[in-house]
């Protein structure tokens, strides 16, 4: 059996020297006609371990994952057919079985010769790899920072030995960096001897090329590097992708297939995180009002202590004014009346709009029941004023309920909305107290 240069078993006459294949750092095997493996080349021992000697003259259905195996039956089946004649076999993403009995999941791709064999391709880390493993952490929820590494794996697939950073702006908005390969004083803005080369470009709003770097930063690894802006729906500043090149490899030019996949990458997990915090915002605040949600308004008082005041607002005349003018003036009474709550509510307390024209106010460090219903009367008093806005005749009433050990901050909430009943019952534009 040839092996080294050659490679190892007997390859068939695919029109590439056999050197180049033997010497491809991908692994390139050869199937017969029956998915025989009849030839392949050093990199199986590397990528996934085994020897090639114990590879060669084995199925390669051994070596495929079972939930996968139908799959690539079938494409090897429409190649033997023709069915790649007209157009080319795409790559696909494959599970296969490493020295040490792990699955590890690999790009494959693979080409039909003229004696019905095939000759296949598979590479442990490209572009697809990285695809799927980044759209599952999507899929997933994972932080944003594991995504962002992920990103940077479209460069560093290929070029391990370069440097990559991405940075961005945090949950706070203050910078923050993830990196790769990079000495730590390149990261520092100041090496640059002015607006460092991610600053330049998310400035700009365009791609940054330094090459060479200046003589204090090319003292170390690298001789140039390429920054990119990618823009951040959250942080008007953006986010922004740098590589930096080594004088063993490509030139910044040379990594602008690897950036364009990364800068598409991170604006994609920019916008979702984005869109997640809008959702997020959207559940804890009420859209119209700007008070706190009824999901976010319960999830408050979940939390509280006991001793805590619960004041359930309910508006008088709303529906009679709703009715009348429509529910444009209906909207700007409830914009109004939330602004009234706020106007009175004591300073760490919640405001909230339960739904319609109910309202509810937890006040966490209510003295006692008398402190709580003189926080009552403040709201009543509020709404009876004479007014020439959008209020107009519209009062309100509320219950009130101070919560101790023995009750849950939901019975709390009951007992306030029961004693809101209760002044409603007794005329309205009024207060009552469980």
């Amino acid at each position: 059996m040839d092996g080294g240069a050659q490679g190892y078993g007997a390859m068939p006459d695919v029109g590439w020297p056999l050197a180049l294949l033997a010497a491809s750092p991908d692994l390139v095997f050869a199937l017969d006609p029956a998915t025989t493996i009849i030839w392949c080349n050093e990199s199986v021992r590397t990528m996934l371990g085994h020897d090639p000697c114990d590879i060669v003259g084995r199925s390669f259905a051994e070596f495929v994952h079972a939930d996968d195996l139908v799959r690539a039956a079938e494409v090897i089946d429409l190649a033997g057919n023709g069915a790649f004649d007209t157009f080319p076999m795409t790559p696909a993403l494959y599970r296969v079985r490493s020295g040490d009995g792990e699955w590890v999941q690999v790009d494959v791709n693979a080409s039909t010769v003229a004696d019905g064999s095939m000759l296949v391709v598979v590479r442990p880390g490209g572009d697809l790899v990285v695809v799927d493993r980044l759209l599952e952490a999507i899929s997933e929820g994972r932080p944003f920072e594991e995504q962002a590494d992920i990103v940077m794996r479209f460069g560093r697939w290929r070029r391990p030995d370069e440097g990559y950073a991405i940075h961005y702006r945090d949950d706070d908005g203050e910078r923050a960096v993830l990196s790769a390969g990079v000495p730590a004083e390149l990261l520092e803005p100041g090496a640059y001897g002015g607006l460092a080369p991610w600053e330049q470009a998310e400035l700009a709003g365009a791609e940054v090329v330094v090459d060479p770097l200046p003589a204090p930063c090319a003292s170390g690894p690298f001789v140039g590097c390429l920054a990119s802006p990618v823009p951040d729906p959250d942080h008007e500043a953006g986010a922004s992708i740098v590589i930096w090149t080594g004088a063993d490899g490509p030139t910044t030019s040379g990594h602008r297939y690897a950036l364009a996949n990364m800068t598409r990458c991170l604006d994609l997990i920019l916008q979702q995180r984005a869109q997640v915090r809008r959702l997020e915002r959207a559940a804890q605040v009420d859209a119209l009002t700007g008070l706190a949600s009824r999901a976010r308004f319960l999830e408050v008082l979940e939390s509280s202590g006991p001793g805590a005041a619960v004041l359930y607002v309910d508006l008088d005349g709303f529906k009679a004014v709703n009715d009348a003018y429509g529910h444009a003036v209906g909207d700007a009474t409830l914009v109004a009346a939330a602004d009234r709550l706020l106007a009175v509510a004591p300073e760490g307390a919640t405001v909230g709009r339960l739904g319609g024209d109910e309202f509810a106010l937890l006040h966490p460090h209510a003295a006692d029941l008398a402190a709580a219903q003189a926080l009552a009367g403040e709201i009543v008093d509020a709404f009876s004023l004479e007014s020439e806005g959008a209020i107009g005749d519209v009062r309100a009433s509320v219950g009130v309920a101070l919560g101790d050990a023995d009750q849950s901050p939901t019975e709390v909430l009951h007992a306030a909305d029961v004693a809101l009943l209760a002044a409603k019952a007794t005329g309205r534009n009024r207060w009552a107290s469980a």
